[in-house]
């Protein structure tokens, strides 16, 4: 315990000796592609904390997204699916100039939820869902900035996202008391970002 504070009391002080300033961005996440969704968009609003000395920054990223799991081949309904999440991610910027690319690593913690107009019973061979627990995920992040000199830029990203919610997809035949197919939910996929960051 002692341990720990005397991190945290050091990495106040390294924030509030070499912080620059803040940053805040609004951002539209899409998703590229994933097997077992339609399609997954939402706003996200990040703030950054920028230093002095060090290409560093530290980022706090809340967001909300919308998406429809896939019924082709996969689910025996149509299931929307709700995701918002808070996170925290480090992102590292290697060259300073009016382009700014940066890479960086984050983990998200995500509120599911799913629902559905019918009832959760398996039909023509399909997965039935009924709910996905909360979990944890993990990002890798590069992106662009734009104008990174001026009080408003332009930013494009491209994440990877580890999601593997723990949660398992079985197809039972109930007659005969087998297991048809069982996986896992995954939910890993790409998201391109778009958005603009503005000076505080």
């Amino acid at each position: 315990m002692i341990r720990l504070l005397t991190q945290l009391l050091f990495l106040m002080n390294i924030t509030l000796t070499y912080s620059q300033d803040f940053k805040l961005s609004v951002l539209g996440d899409f998703l590229v592609g994933n097997k077992y969704l339609s399609y997954e968009f939402g706003p996200a609003v990040n703030v950054e904390l920028l230093f002095n000395k060090i290409p560093i920054t530290v980022n706090a990223t809340t967001r909300f997204y919308l998406s429809e799991l896939s019924t082709e081949n996969l689910f025996s309904y149509s299931y929307t699916y709700t995701v918002s999440g808070i996170g925290t991610s480090l992102k590292y910027y290697p060259i300073k100039w009016t382009i700014q690319p940066y890479v960086g690593l984050g983990i998200f913690l995500n509120f599911n939820n799913i629902s559905t107009s019918g009832n959760a019973s398996f039909i023509d061979n399909k997965y039935a869902l009924e709910n996905v627990n909360d979990n944890i995920s993990v990002e890798v992040i590069s992106g662009l900035k734009l104008s990174a000199n001026s009080p408003i830029n332009f930013i494009v990203e491209v994440t990877r996202t580890f999601n593997k919610p723990g949660y398992d997809l079985v197809i039972t035949d109930y007659d005969n008391n087998i297991i048809i197919r069982k996986e896992k939910l995954n939910f890993n996929s790409v998201f391109i970002k778009f958005g603009l960051q503005f000076s505080l």
